[in-house]
């Protein structure tokens, strides 16, 4: 820890005014440049906003939804936000 800094009173989503939900199952356009976000690059997605854009990883996990069958599925998701 450092010396004179709270952990405890710091909030890491402070400031954050805009996120972006990224997901395996949704291929989309980035919102600031013609990078192609989702699906196949999940990984290369989530850097691309990080890296080039000035986000900050706010969550990823799992999300359960349904094919056109009824059927569930697993996809991930990451949120990231500025």
């Amino acid at each position: 820890m450092m010396k004179g800094v709270n952990m405890a009173s710091q909030n890491y989503y402070e400031g954050v005014n805009h996120v972006v939900h990224i997901s395996t199952d949704e291929s989309k356009g980035c919102e600031h440049c013609a990078f192609r976000i989702g699906t196949d690059n999940f990984a290369e997605s989530i850097n691309h906003y990080i890296s080039d854009h000035g986000y900050k990883l706010l969550h990823v996990g799992q999300e359960t939804s349904h094919d056109s069958m009824g059927n569930p599925f697993q996809l991930t998701v990451a949120v990231v936000g500025k």
